[in-house]
């Protein structure tokens, strides 16, 4: 049968038809297929800002514990961000100070200032590995506490340089006042040792000398505890380190032309 127009314009108008028909088909398996992707993508990205949310839930909860405070530094604006418990640790009530650098600045003992900076300005420039700083702050009542500052780099810069530093700060004044009470009383325990009018020396673990009366140095000449490595003494030093007290009126030690027998 000849093909009329009417033919040609009804078959060109099926094959217009089918192709619009596959042409949907294909449009709605495309889009099921891009909307279970972004479902797929939406569930993972909710779950991992949940679990950022539960660890940072949980450090800060770490962080409210040790009574450890938080701090944040934009180093373009030098605005920073300081949590709860930086405020308090000084006497101040959160957020009662400006965020800015200038404050932390103006709380850091003026005998401190320029080491703080110092150290700020190393870790930048790439000269530490971290920033780490111990110093004193004045707190809002006029005392002076000590803290232990670290931190490092969380953001940079296309380039490199740093954008954000971020660290925690721990008032260690407890810590300071043990060690300063701990030094006094070595001090105090060298000086009674010295004015003690027989020879008496005492040493370390590693048979270091720390120290000694006045008595020891005129007999003794100076010498170092690893000259007694003769005789055994080395063992008999050992037990004496373990806890037992040890004593002889058998033992002959000559040491800078001076004997002893008795010793304890």
């Amino acid at each position: 049968f000849p093909v009329t127009i009417s033919d040609q314009i009804f078959l060109t108008t099926c094959a217009d038809m089918i192709g619009r028909l596959f042409e949907t088909q294909k449009r709605q398996i495309y889009e099921h297929e891009l909307k279970e992707r972004i479902n797929y993508l939406e569930f993972n990205l909710r779950r991992r800002i949940d679990e950022l949310n539960q660890a940072k839930l949980s450090l800060d909860i770490a962080l409210q514990s040790a009574k450890a405070a938080k701090w944040e530094w934009d180093v373009e604006t030098n605005q920073c961000f300081y949590n709860d418990t930086w405020f308090e640790n000084l006497g101040y009530r959160p957020n009662e100070l400006p965020s800015v650098l200038s404050t932390f600045k103006s709380l850091i003992h003026p005998s401190d200032t320029e080491r703080v900076f110092n150290e700020l300005i190393k870790y930048i420039n790439g000269e530490t590995s971290i920033y780490e700083c111990r110093f004193r702050l004045i707190a809002k009542n006029g005392d002076v506490k000590w803290f232990l500052d670290r931190g490092c780099v969380t953001q940079r810069h296309f380039d490199g340089t740093p954008s954000r530093l971020t660290g925690i700060i721990i008032d260690i004044t407890p810590f300071v006042k043990l060690e300063e009470t701990k030094r006094l009383s070595e001090q105090q325990l060298k000086s009674m040792i010295a004015s003690i009018p027989t020879p008496v020396v005492m040493i370390d673990k590693d048979l270091n000398v720390l120290s000694f009366s006045s008595k020891w140095a005129e007999d003794w000449g100076g010498g170092t505890i690893q000259e007694f490595s003769q005789n055994g003494w080395i063992h008999k030093i050992s037990s004496a380190l373990d806890g037992n007290s040890i004593s002889s009126e058998e033992d002959y030690v000559e040491f800078s032309n001076v004997s002893y027998r008795d010793w304890e």
